[in-house]
């Protein structure tokens, strides 16, 4: 019976999948943003570069999602690379879930990304003081406001690095995700249902493909290795 209910999940979600890779593959408007704000045309172009590539980096994430859904796992990384699978495993619901949520973050980071405000701070900006915080939104009553501001030492990093940041803050505004630091990855152990809403998650897709990142922090602690007898 469980073997039954599993297979018909692998199924659904399957179809899930195809109809996402459908929906995700149609044109949309690249999403750069809304304005800028006490910025000098200088920064301005940085700023214009970053988001162009972060627009592109968040395209290619939606368009390889379809890929990571739990049928397409089980086919082209559990099986083909010996990993172990127990129909039992509490783990594929959770990982279904994780999958949906996530993608709809992607989603909702793409058709927010043109509402959003650039406004360019100075190190007399409390926050941008310690030279840490490349950029940062501001929350009202749980919701974050369609502005990320830019802290100076946000220029001169390097393009992955600048593209990680915008990433990270769109998608406080766009889905209201925390700022957890990877707390759910704990060794061999995920939360997934706490990864699903890490910033700092979403910010790790910036620069690794999609099955990169999911292997190196979801898959090999779900489905480890079959150990030799």
């Amino acid at each position: 019976m469980k073997k039954s209910f599993l297979t018909l999940i692998l199924l659904l979600n399957s179809l899930v999948a195809q109809a996402h890779r459908f929906n995700l593959n149609m044109p949309y408007n690249e999403g750069i943003g809304y304005g800028y704000k006490n910025c000098s045309p200088a920064q301005e172009k940085e700023i214009f570069t970053a988001e162009k590539g972060a627009a592109i980096r968040l395209n290619k994430i939606i368009r390889n999602w379809s890929l990571a859904s739990l049928a397409e796992v089980r086919h082209d990384y559990v099986i083909k690379e010996k990993r172990v699978w127990k129909n039992s495993n509490p783990s594929h619901m959770m990982y279904l879930s994780y999958w949906q949520e996530m993608g709809e973050t992607f989603e909702e980071m793409r058709d927010k990304f043109h509402e959003v405000t650039f406004e360019c701070k100075t190190y007399r900006e409390k926050r941008c003081q310690n030279n840490e915080v490349f950029a940062y939104v501001l929350f009202y009553f749980n919701y974050a406001k369609p502005v990320i501001h830019i802290c100076p030492a946000f220029y001169g990093k390097s393009q992955e690095s600048q593209t990680g940041t915008l990433l990270h803050e769109l998608s406080h505004y766009s889905s209201s995700t925390e700022d957890l630091a990877l707390e759910w990855l704990n060794g061999s152990h995920v939360d997934l249902r706490k990864a699903s809403k890490d910033a700092y998650h979403i910010e790790n897709f910036a620069n690794e493909d999609v099955s990169q990142v999911l292997k190196r922090m979801v898959w090999n602690s779900i489905w480890p290795k079959a150990r030799k007898h």
